[in-house]
């Protein structure tokens, strides 16, 4: 399906346009862009908050060691407290400097969320000025219908504009040699003389089915093998 695909530039570029192509490979390019800048956002802030957490679980835990510190010290006898001043007032200050450097801490994660907000913000933005462009694909569906295998998907980038030769080029590359018979619906590139050219060379029989009522009709084109009780000889080879 994809070598299909690749060995069709020519009909991508006479549906499309040059201009029009180069124009959807610079928009593939510049979502990819966004979508690296967007992931590697991402990933940033989720190690900003993981560090967070452990800073505050720290904070957390230096807070108890404080109030304990504090509840054992007014627990002790006023003989004893007279001694242990410069080790309080050491320890007071040790806790003023950390607890003045949570409030800096505090401060910076502000200015961090805000700045990231705006990156988000300039990311969301960016992706909505992106135009939207919508192609058509045109899959042709080719199915064994006894066996139930799929014999090949290939693909059309001339979506509508998909032609009859387009179709028997796919059909030359993926038709098995050993074929039978060949089930298609009465579409427009079935009946065409390109279609039929292709069914005398490789001498096979072109079964129409018969049109489907207006309710149910697919999109959809399938290619599908006559069944067994038909009477068909089945012995020679597979049909698609």
């Amino acid at each position: 399906m994809l070598a299909f695909v690749r060995n069709r530039p020519r009909t991508c570029e006479s549906a499309c346009g040059p201009g029009r192509r180069s124009r959807y490979r610079a928009l593939a390019t510049e979502k990819r862009t966004l979508g690296r800048t967007e992931a590697q956002l991402r990933d940033a802030r989720r190690q900003v908050r993981q560090q967070r957490q452990l800073d505050d679980a720290a904070w957390q835990a230096a807070r108890v060691a404080q109030r304990a510190a504090e509840q054992a010290a007014q627990g002790r006898p006023k003989a004893e407290r007279r001694p242990a001043r410069p080790a309080k007032a050491a320890r007071t200050a040790q806790w003023r400097a950390l607890r003045d450097q949570r409030r800096a801490t505090l401060a910076a994660r502000q200015q961090d969320d805000a700045a990231w907000r705006q990156a988000r913000l300039a990311l969301r933005q960016r992706w909505s000025a992106l135009p939207v462009i919508s192609a058509w694909i045109a899959i042709l569906v080719i199915v064994d219908n006894c066996t139930r295998q799929c014999l090949g998907l290939p693909l059309f980038v001339a979506g509508p504009q998909v032609t009859a030769e387009m179709i028997v080029e796919a059909l030359g590359l993926l038709l098995p040699p050993e074929l039978q018979f060949l089930i298609t619906d009465r579409g427009t590139h079935f009946t065409a003389n390109a279609f039929e050219t292709l069914v005398l060379s490789e001498a096979f029989v072109h079964v129409l089915i018969a049109p489907p009522p207006p309710a149910i009709e697919r999109d959809s084109r399938a290619l599908l093998c006559a069944p067994s009780k038909s009477g068909w000889p089945t012995k020679r080879g597979p049909t698609i």
